[in-house]
Order: structure tokens, then C-alpha cells, then sequence
């Protein structure tokens, strides 16, 4: 592992405390599709709380009580007057890591634009992190590169997927290279490898090319990668690429990827 770093970035599979998410309120996301998904919501939070805590941003001013009075029957679940601009947490939330030293929780805390400034604003879901950080008490780790959750996977074990892409566009990190990049992640999550995958995206993604659509670890060894069986998908030949990637790549530790 990284020893240059004082963090440890856990795979997503292993155990977790806490899921926190943000409740729905932004029209603009679901263009006349709106009315149902707060409902859906309360299906998703519901379903998470029969195994962990849930943890609900309530969002603007006026929008807490709407949040109240879906969750309020649901056990396990605490609902936290901190203001966003949308609902994708999973993107301008906190990543938590731990100390190596002694395991105490830290949030890290990217710089958030809205993928690339295209969805403004966004001042209130850039502070989210802070905002978490200080409910909880945990301690708070700043970057000065701008990153998202959906952006970094990672296997628990010392290797990260990513994509040049995003975290290279312009309208994110403009002037940085690509071993700035690697060596910003390697101090923030105290991983040694990163691989790029970098064959294609997807046409017309708003992210740039975020990782977790393209490909996921499901173990320390294993992928599960995005591909098209369908000759005239204008997305088919990228996603053969990242597979042929993938294939070829090895973790941090030598092991050939299943």
C-alpha cells in the first residue's frame, strides 16, 4: 500500500456504517418526469435502512418539510437541514477514507463544479462535503483537484480506474497533467496504480466520461465492464477498447484482471 500517504480508500463492498443521500427536489433533472420520484425515493431509502443508517441531506429552504413528511415513518433514518442544488451526492459528497494509523474516518473533500460547469449552480452541493464532515466529526482532507465519486473506482487494494477524459477536461483541471492527477490520487486515497481506461465513452454523457458507468470492481481482481453487442452502436467500438484495456491490466499487487 501507498506510504506516502496517510489513507486508505475501502472498496465499496466491504462494510459500511452509514448511506447518506440527498432528497430530490430539482425539476430540471426529470423534465416532466418529476411527480413520482419522490416516491421512488422513499422506495430506495426505505429499502437501504433495513441494513444500515440513511443518512438525507433535506436540500433548500422549503424543501425539509416535503422530506419529513415522506420519511418520517422510516426507523433508521435522520434527516439533516444542509441546502443542495441537486441530488447526486454520489458525485459531490464526501469520499471517505481511513487512517492507516489508527482507522480514524476523514472525509475527502474534491473541488465540484458540476461536471465541468455545465449545471450551474452548484455552490450549495460543493459544500456538502464540509457540511458532512463537520455532522459527523470526522476529519476533513481538501483537494485542490476537481473530481467526483463517480469518477474513481477502486479495489481496496491499492488500484483505481479512472479516466483521462473527465478528469483531465478543461473545464475541470486545466494545466494539471496527467502524473499530477495520478499523484493527487495516490495522496488523497493512498492507492499506487491507476488505471486509465481511456478506449471510449459514452455519446452524449454529461461527466465526460465518468468510470462508473464504464467499468466497476466487484472484488480485488475482478471487473465488470460496460460492452455492445450491437453492430451499428455508435458506442460499441470505445467500450471493446476499455475491455481490451482491461484485459491486459493488472492491480497494484500483478494480478491479471478477471
Amino acid at each position: 500500500m501507498n506510504t506516502t500517504s496517510p489513507h486508505f480508500w475501502p472498496a465499496e463492498w466491504e462494510q459500511q456504517t452509514a448511506t447518506w443521500i440527498a432528497w430530490p427536489h430539482n425539476l430540471e433533472t426529470w423534465p416532466d418526469r418529476f411527480e413520482p420520484i419522490p416516491a421512488l425515493f422513499v422506495k430506495f431509502i426505505e429499502a437501504i435502512s433495513r441494513f444500515q443508517q440513511v443518512h438525507v441531506l433535506s436540500g433548500p429552504a422549503g424543501i425539509e418539510v416535503t422530506a419529513e413528511e415522506h420519511l418520517s415513518n422510516l426507523s433508521g433514518v435522520t434527516i439533516h437541514s444542509v441546502a443542495t442544488n441537486d441530488t447526486w451526492i454520489r458525485d459531490y459528497g464526501p469520499t471517505f477514507v481511513t487512517r492507516k494509523a489508527d482507522g480514524t474516518l476523514v472525509a475527502v473533500d474534491w473541488q465540484y463544479n458540476a461536471w465541468g460547469d455545465k449545471y450551474p449552480p452548484y455552490d450549495d452541493d460543493a459544500r456538502a462535503t464540509e457540511r458532512i464532515r463537520r455532522i459527523i466529526g470526522c476529519e476533513l482532507s481538501a483537494s485542490a483537484m476537481y473530481c467526483e465519486g463517480g469518477a474513481i473506482d477502486g479495489n481496496g487494494a491499492g488500484t483505481v480506474m479512472a479516466t483521462t477524459s473527465c478528469l483531465l477536461s478543461p473545464t475541470r483541471n486545466p494545466g494539471w497533467t496527467r502524473d499530477m492527477v495520478e499523484d493527487e490520487l495516490k495522496r488523497q486515497l493512498g492507492i499506487d496504480k491507476i488505471l486509465w481506461v481511456d478506449g471510449g465513452g459514452l455519446a452524449g454523457d454529461d461527466t465526460d466520461g465518468h468510470i462508473d458507468q464504464l467499468a466497476r470492481f466487484v472484488g480485488p481482481a475482478t471487473v465488470v465492464a460496460a460492452s455492445s453487442s450491437q453492430p451499428d452502436d455508435p458506442n460499441r467500438q470505445g467500450l471493446e477498447r476499455n475491455v481490451g484495456t482491461l484485459r491486459e491490466a493488472t492491480t497494484r499487487d500483478g494480478i491479471r484482471l478477471n
